[in-house]
């Protein structure tokens, strides 16, 4: 299993997948822009390597405004169709 959020995502993110045994090395940290939000297109192209990797995506933690930049990740709409066709939870912190 792996799990997608931000290079900018709060650090509960990387505690979380090692407190839920998922293992911080399943952890993929996805490019962010200029104001802190995460690159859907560097998100598309990540779980596509870890699809191709025989990994099995299964969510995307978003940022609703974080500390450094107070940003809002926008990719729902530009990316919800890879999301939706893996069937790929997402949500937001």
């Amino acid at each position: 299993m792996v799990l997608f959020t931000s290079v900018d995502a709060h650090y509960s993110v990387k505690k979380g997948t090692f407190l839920l045994g998922i293992g911080t090395k399943n952890l993929v940290l996805i490019r962010t822009d200029k104001q802190g939000r995460m690159d859907p297109t560097d998100l598309e192209m990540r779980i596509k390597e870890s699809i191709d990797k025989d990994l099995e995506p299964f969510a995307v933690v978003a940022t609703a405004g974080n500390s450094l930049h107070f940003s809002f990740d926008t990719f729902f709409q530009e990316s919800c169709n890879i999301l939706n066709s893996k069937s790929i939870c997402y949500t937001t912190l």
